[in-house]
Parts: structure tokens; sequence; C-alpha cells
């Protein structure tokens, strides 16, 4: 099965507010608008939907979405690896998926076989590289992430409690430990274990650029709690949702 992570839902009570902030600020451009408020914006790859919350949606950033060729496979993969999970339809159209699952912690994951209504692939810079999804039972995620959603295994003599690795090819997808049991092994819990289901992305961009054209609420701060700091930024939205900023390259080299 070809599958690939095109789609970001975030929930906002002002969506408009928040999506000019992406299209402003990082580039992005607008695919889509209903009557009920929900925005849906592109860097080229991702659907980017800000939608009010509700529904299976919740505040801030709420759940990811992958594309798929086939998804009577989809429905194979589930009764093989995860008999108890429910393949339900959801509403389609450009700001949702037309399928909807729930991972073994039972937080969303939106399913489209039309690639969310985004008909090409335009990679554009910046660009969404990186997803970080928080839960405790990180193990089992990442199996149903890869034996279900078909996403790929990487770096696997890394795999350990506090991060696992995958991709679709373009996205590096973390699949990292929970606040508890980054203090179970004593260590400091920081914003990216703090929230539970999705917990951030990561953006490839010209940083000195990107740096200079945000506004200072956007309070980009580098990162120094990694080793490889330089060009590693920590960037917040309009509604307090979190992002990093790398240099081009880097998450598609595998960093």
């Amino acid at each position: 099965m070809t599958s690939r992570i095109r789609y970001l839902a975030i929930g906002s009570s002002e969506p408009d507010r928040v999506a000019r902030f992406y299209m402003e600020y990082l580039g992005m451009e607008e695919i889509g608008r209903s009557s009920a408020g929900e925005v849906s914006v592109t860097d080229g790859v991702y659907n980017l939907s800000f939608l009010p919350p509700g529904d299976g949606v919740r505040q801030g950033l709420s759940h990811f979405g992958v594309a798929v060729d086939d998804i009577e496979d989809v429905r194979e993969r589930l009764a093989k690896f995860s008999p108890g999970a429910k393949l339900e339809r959801d509403r389609g159209g450009v700001h949702y998926g037309e399928y909807r699952l729930q991972d073994p912690e039972g937080y969303p994951v939106s399913i489209s076989a039309s690639e969310f209504g985004m008909s090409s692939l335009d990679r554009r810079v910046p660009s969404i590289h990186h997803l970080a999804i928080c839960e405790r039972a990180g193990q089992k995620v990442a199996e149903f992430c890869a034996d279900v959603l078909g996403l790929e295994k990487r770096d696997l003599e890394t795999w350990r409690w506090i991060q696992r690795q995958l991709t679709d090819g373009i996205t590096g997808f973390t699949v990292l430990a929970d606040a508890d049991q980054v203090r179970e092994h004593g260590q400091e819990v920081t914003v990216d274990h703090q929230r539970e289901g999705l917990n951030h992305f990561g953006l490839e961009a010209n940083v000195p650029e990107l740096l200079a054209r945000l506004p200072r609420e956007a309070n980009a701060t580098q990162r120094t709690d990694r080793p490889d700091s330089h060009d590693y930024f920590r960037v917040w939205d309009p509604d307090g949702n979190h992002f990093d900023l790398r240099s081009v390259g880097f998450w598609s080299r595998g960093g």
C-alpha cells in the first residue's frame, strides 16, 4: 500500500485568524473555506485544515491524516493487525478525510483516498517535513502506524522508550514518550512531551530569512536543548501551537 501523511487538523475558535498567520508568514496558500468557518491552506504537500473544535476535533493540534491509494487495503490491514479498530466514514471534502479511525491510544487519524483534495505534490520552501505525536503506548502506536497506516520504520537501532522514528518518504514521523514516562526516567519534561496526541510539526526553511519576517509574537527561540542546535528554532502560532524550524534538507536527510 502506498501511503503519505498529507493532512493536519488544527482546532481553533478563530480559524481564519490562525490560517492567515500561516499564509502571511510561512507562504502557505488557501485551498478552501466554508460558511461554518473552516479554512484549509497548503504548503504544496500538506493540507492544513483549521477547524472549529468539536465532533472529534480538539482545540489546538488535533490529529493527522494519511492519504492512501487503496481504502480496501486499509480495511484488510485493520482486520489483520488491529481487529478492534473501526474504519468509519467522515465528512470528506477539502477540510476532512473521507474516513477516520483511532490509533491504539484512542487518538483519531483521518484517511483519504483522494489526497485530501491535493491533486499533486508541489515541494516548496518552507514546507513540512517532520511530525511528532506523543503517546504512552509508543511501541504499540508505532507498530500500528507501520502495519496499518503503511509508514516505514526507520533507524530501528535508535528505537527506545523516548522515541521511535518512521517515514513516508517525505515526512519524518516520530512517536514520542509522554510526560509521565519522561518523569519516570528522571528526565526533564519539555514542551515536546507535555501534550499527548499530535504534539508538533517541523518545517524546513531558509531559517534566517524566515526568522527575519516572523512577528515578535511568534516568540521564535533557538532550541538549545538539542546538540545540533544551529538553525534549530521553536516557533508559536497565534493560538499557542508550536512548530520547529530547521534548515532545508535536515529531516529529509534523516535528521
